[in-house]
């Protein structure tokens, strides 16, 4: 562990123009740090993963820090640990890569394969990425005699491109002489390089017989494109931080494919070409992660994307472009936190007792004390020194008498108070309302004889779940209602004020018709739960008004946080030694299976050319609405446009198929208590941290490839040529995890680039064993009601390497006092694999149906 803010053994240092160059992974401390406008921070570094820099006493930046694509292209394996925290590289999205080849090694781009003749020979196979390049090599032959001779092309290796195939036919009478020769092209040999043409020749010696002959040459595919750089993390530890200039740490963006080579005849060019290189993965940017005791200034600009995706290069017939390119790779963030005192804390050693203090701020008792550092816990710059330190009763502040230099070594922050684990939710209070409206959505009443609390299971990828109530009722007696009093049409009458009159009424029972427990009625259940208190400073005292009295602010929900909202599905009544009736809620989730389909007026069939997912399950939100709707922050942006057509498909089957287009990192669910669909994409920091001891006592986590899904095969639907049949892997998984086939059968789907979207997402969920946990936090130590659904969770206090472990939540068990998480990938069981294919069946049934019903 290092001083948190450094040892000031590197000095000051003062960036006053031109570049300054610092290396990475390294952890560089500081007195203060100042770089002026104009000048800049860098690095000369070609690998690490992280410019960790710790500061005494001020950093401040007016000029810029670049740290962008600045490490070797295409590496992810750097990494550097300070204090129990990894700073992995941020490594490159995957190049584009033909199927046949294997994924591109780093993100870089496959290099395309030579051209090949109808019915063979063939031309030599690209290569799959890598560092160094070399295309393969041409082809070439020379005869003289009668027959057909064919040659294969050779491959290439890393991602240069194959070369092409030759061939050479001869026909002549034994009186004559002729020598024919043909010259495949090379493949690409250099990022992005197209393929050399083929070429040929015919030398006629002559003679008196005749002479037919014919010579063919293709040309090779082009390289691929090389991967990006990738950007590098920046840390900074500083009790005073000024960020006024720039901070770059961007990606760069990946290569481009090269060309491939033409087929050349006797009789001239060919409209054919070797297949294209395809292009290089962007590289990703950098987190800036800012630490600070004192103070920050922020209006620094920041620059933290990642790169774009290469191109691929033209090739085949029609020297056309492949729509792939290198993938995007993943921006960077920017966090910022002011620590606490315990955060920063030092130990010393006061009159043989060992105390916990804040560095430079040390709180002990009024009076003479002498301080005398032992030499297992400090060193000095001149000698061991005796200082004595006289302690004031205001403020606690402290003058100090002697020589030399001495350092305290900071020790971890005290640990948190011990928890009795047995006695957890026992002495948390909520209380929950749960409100009645009719199937108009009018309010008619609270139940209060419920008798049990909230609880309820939900999954991402849902629409919603259901819970059942217990009320303490018998069916045979009858219940008091007060409702609007209304007019024949159904109009209530109100008074002067706008209120309406009410009338009291009694029910013939307690269930059934015209009661409050009733199927289609709807229930929204609040928990009221926390208070109210005086806002206060840092050192506890409290805010007043000019009267003198203290602001205050709510802590929890006391006024009330809707957790569920939904409608009777069912109730049942029980008769015995005690009589309740039990009512089953459903969530709204499902008015999007059971509400109107999609729909384009009175059409069924609803197509949406190029358009951006969210738009797409806003529109389908729009159209028909009814409960479920969303908010600007409840459904991202995704950067897909596919093409979609519904054909007497419901909400939910529209919802799930956008799912499979979205890219990987995407989760959907519909929140039971906000009503609203959420399209999310996954946080790349935690949401939740739990620390060990404070929040939970213990943790299991579990890895597993009991659900392995790296080779796919598709099956979709008839795009006028015939079914579109794919197969799709991911090569490094099934290398270094096995074999796990999996088969997709789903009759909408006629584009191959849409298959491709829906099997790389199933590929990058499933493709590699996933980590997963189950963990229960008290409502006692922890808000439960602020826990969502595919939200992330970080550890900290472990120890170990679950301290860096960051899970997703994808299913919780809610309880009025403990939540139940269950954390990692979800992983389908059989039930939802079958349901899965009955809705294929169904959805293949309905393809090519009439737009609109008669």
């Amino acid at each position: 562990m290092i001083y948190y803010f450094g040892d000031g053994s590197d000095g000051a240092l003062n960036v006053a123009s031109g570049t300054q160059n610092l290396p990475l992974n390294q952890i560089h401390q500081f007195t203060s740090v100042t770089i002026a406008a104009g000048a800049t921070l860098s690095t000369a570094s070609t690998t690490g993963s992280v410019l960790f820099i710790a500061v005494q006493d001020t950093f401040t930046l007016n000029g810029t820090i670049n740290v962008s694509g600045k490490v070797n292209p295409g590496s992810a394996d750097w990494s550097f640990t300070v204090d129990g925290v990894t700073y992995s590289s941020p490594g490159v999205a995957v190049g584009s890569y033909y199927s046949d080849h294997g994924p591109a090694n780093f993100g870089f781009g496959s290099g395309g394969a030579g051209g090949g003749f109808s019915g063979g020979p063939l031309g030599g196979s690209g290569g799959s990425g890598g560092y160094g390049i070399s295309g393969g090599a041409g082809v070439g032959q020379s005869r003289n005699s009668n027959g057909t001779f064919s040659m294969n092309g050779n491959a290439g290796s890393n991602s240069g491109g194959g070369s092409g195939s030759s061939g050479i036919t001869i026909s002549k009478d034994s009186t004559r002489f002729l020598t024919v020769t043909s010259n495949s092209g090379r493949g690409g040999t250099s990022y992005g390089e197209s393929g050399a043409d083929g070429s040929g020749s015919v030398i006629d010696q002559g003679g008196t017989g005749s002479a037919g002959y014919s010579w063919a040459s293709n040309g090779g595919g082009g390289a691929g494109g090389i991967a990006g750089r990738a950007g590098v993390h920046i840390v900074i530890r500083a009790r005073k931080i000024v960020l006024n200039g720039t901070i770059i740490t961007s990606g760069s963006t990946g290569g481009n494919g090269g060309n491939g080579g033409r087929l050349i005849r006797q009789s001239g060019a060919t409209n054919f070409w070797g297949s294209p290189g395809l292009g290089g993965g962007g590289g990703s940017g950098g987190n800036i992660s800012i630490f600070y005791a004192d103070t920050l200034t922020n209006t620094a600009a920041k620059f933290v994307n990642g790169g774009s995706g290469g191109a691929a290069g033209y090739g085949d017939t029609g020297f056309v472009q492949p729509v792939s390119q290198g993938g995007s790779g993943i921006p960077g963030t920017f966090t910022s936190k002011k620590l606490t005192p315990a955060e920063y804390a030092s130990s010393i050693s006061v009159d043989s007792t060992n105390s916990q203090v804040a560095y430079g701020s040390p709180t002990l008792t009024a009076g003479a004390v002498t301080v005398t550092p032992t030499s297992a816990a400090s060193s000095y710059a001149a000698g061991p020194p005796l200082i004595t330190m006289n302690i004031w009763d205001v403020g606690n502040s402290a003058s100090v008498t002697g020589y030399g230099s001495p350092i305290i070594t900071q020790g971890p922050p005290p640990p948190p108070p011990p928890v009795n684990w047995e006695d957890l939710g026992v002495e948390n209070t909520k209380e929950y309302v749960a409100k009645v409206y009719s199937k108009t959505g009018q309010f008619m009443r609270v139940l209060t004889d419920i008798t049990d609390d909230l609880t309820f299971s939900q999954q991402i990828l849902t629409p919603g779940t259901t819970t059942t109530i217990r009320l303490a009722r018998s069916a045979e007696n009858t219940i008091e209602l007060r409702e609007p009093l209304t007019d024949q049409a159904g109009v209530g009458y109100t008074d002067q004020t706008s209120d309406p009159y009410v009338v009291t009424s009694t029910t013939a029972n307690t269930v059934g018709p015209d009661t409050d427990i009733e199927e289609g009625l709807g229930v929204d259940i609040f928990a009221h739960y926390g208070g109210y208190e005086p806002l206060v400073n840092e050192k506890g005292e409290p805010y007043v008004d000019q009267d003198g009295d203290p602001y205050i602010v709510s802590t929890g929900a006391p006024m009330g946080r809707r957790v569920f909202s939904g409608k009777i599905m069912k109730y049942r009544a029980h008769y015995g030694d005690t009589e309740y009736v039990e009512a089953t809620l459903r969530s709204h989730g499902d008015e999007l299976t059971k509400g109107e389909l999609i729909k384009s007026g009175a059409a069924t069939t609803v197509t949406y050319p190029s358009t951006e997912i969210a738009t797409i399950a806003k529109n389908i939100l729009d159209t028909n609405p009814g409960r479920i709707g969303y908010t600007t922050g409840s459904i991202d942006t995704t950067g897909v446009a596919p093409t979609m057509k519904f054909e007497l498909n419901t909400k939910l089957e529209g919802i799930k198929s956008l799912y499979t287009q979205t890219p990987p990192g995407f989760y959907w669910y519909v929140d039971v208590g906000e009503n609203l669909l959420y399209i999310k994409k996954r946080n790349t920091v935690a949401d939740h941290i739990f620390v060990k001891g404070k929040h939970l006592a213990d943790i299991d986590i579990e890895k597993s490839a009991e659900d392995l899904r790296n080779k796919i095969y598709f099956v979709g639907g008839d795009n006028g040529t015939g079914a579109l049949f794919k197969i799709y892997a991911d090569p490094a998984a099934i290398t270094e995890y096995g074999l796990g086939v999996y088969r997709i059968t789903d009759r909408r789907f006629t584009v191959a680039a849409s298959a491709q979207r829906y099997a790389e997402k199933m590929m990058g969920e499933y493709g590699r064993p996933i980590w997963t946990s189950t963990i229960t936090i008290p409502s006692s130590v922890y808000d439960i009601e602020s826990i969502k659904l595919g939200q992330m969770v970080g550890f900290r206090n472990f120890g170990n390497f679950v301290d860096t472990q960051l899970l997703q939540i994808v299913g919780y068990n809610y309880t009025s006092t403990l939540i139940t998480l269950t954390l990692g990938t979800l992983q389908e069981g059989m039930a939802e694999i079958i349901a899965d294919l009955d809705e294929g069946l169904s959805n293949e049934q309905y393809q090519q149906l009439p737009t609109t019903p008669s």
